[in-house]
């Protein structure tokens, strides 16, 4: 029963209303970010103080989604979800700017510290009472997305490619979590601003160097792609749409796991930018245009052309790269993957703080969420993969109607 209320609210619900709120949004920005990429690159490059809040965004979206989450969506939904994924990121490129937009204007300012995010400005959106209800409801469901998805998937995701035994390995993550608690923000932002845009140069270098070796499978790669994304042959048949809704369940969950686009998560970092909202929102369409558009397909076309699908999705991406690279792309892939779940986790530790520091400013209640965090690191490579991803999707979907319908009522607040 779980199973089918999830395939409806993500294989149709969330889809339409993404899309729906994608092209109102679109529409009310005259789509410059698609008609003007030159003047939107330079507006994004005459920004300032920026760049700290989009590294720690890009450390929270940037990770096994885009490695794992890629795989596992075309194991579970077929090469279309690879189409839904991309097209999905495309139309939620506005969502992102608004929801950035909006962190940046209703922030909040105490001792010199910024606050905001999704339920600032959901607050705002809803009159009287049912804000603050409704805003308090997001912050829950954030304290649980930085538990679930943010430390427990990632996590459970490389279990299968560590050496280590489940323990030891989820016990190292939970000392290295509290050891950069106890650092503080700044020094995320400083980490993870050295570490992922070098993952992410070296990663697409990579990717880029299989692709063109193997040119002459794109053709064959794409139509496969299109053809399983709208099942031309079965389209019309029970059989043919349910693989249809399959694909965009996948597709689109998947590509929100890694973009996180929608959800109102990735806004609590962008809040502490000195940027204008207009600035931040377009460093926010940078963020889902270099984690989906570009780094998920280039993986995706990596692993389709590399071919041998039975396997776990971790295990997939690495030995398609150690294919083409037998010397050093598997144990590259695999590195990779430790310093992404480890920039998650942080990230997302500090989205669930921020959440919960909207709620309580308690300091004995901030230290048993740093404890309880670091406990979950222990224990979530003992979880069933089937029940973690569930449960992260129903999370992440929930996260997203909320915030999308806080969107939709503040989009002419729009400037």
């Amino acid at each position: 029963m779980l199973d089918g209320f999830i395939f409806i609210l993500c294989g149709i619900v969330l889809p339409l209303f993404l899309l729906i709120t994608g092209l109102r949004y679109g529409w009310r920005l005259r789509f410059f970010y698609i008609l003007h990429p030159v003047r939107t690159a330079k507006e994004i490059k005459s920004g300032k103080g920026g760049f700290s809040a989009l590294s720690l965004a890009l450390a929270g979206t940037l990770g096994i989604g885009n490695i794992a989450g890629v795989a596992s969506a075309i194991i579970m939904g077929g090469p279309g979800a690879v189409f839904w994924m991309i097209l999905s990121a495309c139309i939620a490129m506005g969502v992102k700017y608004g929801e950035t937009f909006f962190a940046i204007r209703y922030k909040k300012i105490h001792n010199g510290i910024a606050f905001g995010g999704a339920p600032y400005y959901i607050k705002k959106a809803f009159p009287n009472k049912k804000g603050a209800i409704l805003a308090l409801a997001f912050s829950f469901l954030c304290i649980g997305n930085s538990l679930i998805t943010g430390n427990l998937v990632q996590i459970n995701a490389i279990k299968d490619i560590s050496p280590l035994s489940p323990l030891i390995l989820g016990g190292i993550f939970a000392i290295l979590l509290l050891t950069v608690i106890l650092k503080g923000v700044d020094k995320i932002s400083s980490l993870t601003s050295l570490i992922i845009p070098f993952l992410t140069l070296t990663h697409t270098f990579l990717s880029l160097c299989i692709i063109l070796r193997n040119y002459q499978h794109i053709p064959t790669v794409f139509s496969e792609i299109i053809a399983e994304a709208f099942n031309f042959r079965s389209a019309l048949s029970g059989v043919g749409a349910f693989s249809i809704l399959t694909a965009i369940r996948y597709g689109v969950s998947r590509g929100i796991l890694s973009n996180e686009a929608g959800c109102g998560t990735s806004p609590i970092a962008h809040a502490s930018s000195d940027n204008s909202p207009h600035i931040q929102g377009c460093l926010g369409i940078l963020e889902v245009f270099v984690d989906t558009v570009l780094l998920c397909t280039i993986t995706a076309l990596v692993i389709l052309i590399y071919g041998q699908r039975d396997l776990s999705p971790i295990e997939w991406v690495s030995k398609a790269y150690g294919h083409y690279f037998p010397s050093f792309g598997e144990g590259f892939i695999r590195i990779s993957c430790l310093i992404y779940v480890f920039s998650t986790l942080i990230s997302q530790f500090y989205y669930g703080d921020k959440s919960l520091s909207y709620i309580t400013k308690n300091k004995s209640i901030h230290t048993f969420f740093a404890l309880l965090s670091a406990t979950v690191c222990i224990i979530s490579t003992l979880i069933p993969s089937e029940i973690m991803w569930l449960v992260s999707d129903l999370n992440i979907a929930l996260l997203t109607v909320f915030n999308l319908i806080a969107l939709n009522l503040l989009i002419n607040k729009l400037k």
